[in-house]
Parts: C-alpha cells; structure tokens; sequence
C-alpha cells in the first residue's frame, strides 16, 4: 500500500491540527513575563532591609519620645513617692517602655515579612532564608524588597496626601 504525496500532506496536517489543539489547552506563559528566578532559592539580608525600612526612624523617635514623657512622668512622681516604692513604679516606667517598643517592633517585622513574602511571589521564588544562614549560592532580594518597602511607603504617603 503506497501513499501518495497528498495523503502524507493530509497525515501531516492532521497531526499539526491535533499539536495545536492540545497546545490551547495548555496553559502556557509568555517567556518574558516568567521570572528568571523561578523556582530559586533567594535570601534576604534583614538588618539591611530592617535599617532601610522608613518606619523604623519614625518608630524610634516615637519610642524616644515616650521615654522622654515616661521619665518625666517618673521624676515628678518620685519626689513624692516612698523610696521603697521607688523601684516599683521604676519597673512599671520600664514595662510600659518595653511594651511600646515590642508592639512597634512587632508591626515593623510583620510588615518585612509581608514585603518579602510578596516580593518571592513576585519572583516566583519558593524559598527565602536569612542571608546569615546562606553558605553559597541563592539569590539576593534584599534589594527588591527594599525597593518594594520603599515604593509602597511613597504610596501611602501620597494616597493620605490626597485624603
């Protein structure tokens, strides 16, 4: 049985109709939208994006500020306060402080870890570790989650310059 020239053509057809088909149903991305860092391993320098944070200047002077008041407070209401209470009311100074500052520090990291995890996402990047904990090899984010820190504090600042 010999096929002809038309049937190899038709055969041929056939089978680039059926590529193309299963190839819609596929989905498939645009090689310049997938990242190159797809499925890599990235570590990001905390200190650094810690130090870099806008927030971090606001919330220690917000924190300095309530030191301040905080010992004023404790200066006026010692002169009339028993020595022996004295340290009491030092600890509740000194517990009221340490509060102020575990919350902002709280708010501060929670913020890092949600602009690092996005910034993975957007890299397509499955795992992050500390930069401290990298021996060799990976890829540094901590410029990207700068950057992206940085973009959504301008973003802010302008949207409640507008309100």
């Amino acid at each position: 049985m010999k096929w002809g020239k038309n049937v190899w053509i038709i055969v041929f057809a056939v089978i680039l109709l059926i590529a193309a088909g299963l190839s819609a149903l596929v989905p498939v991305k645009n090689i310049f939208l997938d990242s190159k860092y797809k499925g890599e391993i990235a570590y990001v320098d905390l200190e650094a994006v810690f130090d870099a944070h806008p927030f971090r200047k606001e919330a220690e002077s917000f924190l300095n500020q309530k030191a301040s008041q905080l010992q004023q407070e404790m200066e006026q209401k010692s002169a009339d306060v028993e020595r022996s209470n004295l340290q009491s009311m030092l600890r509740e100074y000194q517990q009221q402080l340490t509060d102020v500052e575990s919350k902002l520090l709280s708010d501060l990291l929670k913020e890092i870890d949600s602009s690092i995890k996005a910034v993975a996402e957007q890299n397509e990047v499955k795992f992050v570790l500390e930069k401290r904990n990298v021996l060799y090899g990976g890829y540094d984010l901590t410029d990207e989650v700068i950057k992206y820190i940085v973009d959504n504090d301008e973003n802010r600042a302008e949207s409640s310059e507008e309100n």
